[in-house]
């Protein structure tokens, strides 16, 4: 699918109306100062394909601080951590070298489910090295092999995440989360 850029000029307005009326601010951003950097950085996104386009949008929104904040186009094809393997990704310098590792690993999420803790070191998915700014993209239904380790560099093993693909279900909701909201 490709977007004139009349549609791109709608879908920017609508995030940044949406963002204005909707964003919960934990960060505490200047919404100033990000509207700025928002205004400046849409014309870039005028033209191009529309993985870049999305790409250029998920940058943008970055700046807001919020880790669950994001922008997927009509029919996502691939998304990040947060949202199909139920783990959040933080950053840090090991040695020179910037590295991601797994922040929060949701109970009975997939990543856990796998085997993935909280402080694993994220090396590579599917063969690709990720490190910070760039976040690996992950596609519903398929299956990732994640080359991780432990903090110290040490126990590096291959582990093979399965992402369901639609929407959550009950089935994948963590066990508290189920207790909370019981089905019908």
């Amino acid at each position: 699918m490709s977007l004139t850029q009349s549609q791109r000029k709608g879908i920017l307005s609508a995030v940044r109306k949406r963002v204005l009326k909707s964003h919960f601010n934990v960060a505490g951003v200047d919404y100033d100062a990000w509207l700025e950097s928002f205004d400046g950085g849409s014309g870039e996104l005028l033209t191009g394909d529309v993985e870049a386009f999305e790409a250029g949008i998920q940058n943008l929104l970055k700046g807001l601080g919020s880790s669950h904040t994001g922008f997927y186009h009509e029919r996502p094809s691939r998304l990040l951590p947060q949202h199909t393997i139920n783990a959040t990704l933080g950053e840090f310098v090991q040695g020179q070298q910037r590295r991601w590792f797994f922040l929060d690993v949701f109970e009975e999420g997939p990543a856990e489910r796998a085997g993935i803790r909280s402080g694993d070191v994220l090396h590579q998915v599917d063969g690709v090295e990720y490190a910070p700014p760039n976040m690996p993209p992950l596609k519903p239904g398929a299956r990732h092999k994640f080359s991780v380790s432990a903090p110290d560099g040490t126990t590096a093993r291959l582990v093979v995440i399965e992402i369901p693909s639609g929407r959550a279900t009950r089935t994948y909701l963590p066990s508290c989360l189920r207790r909370a909201f019981p089905a019908r």
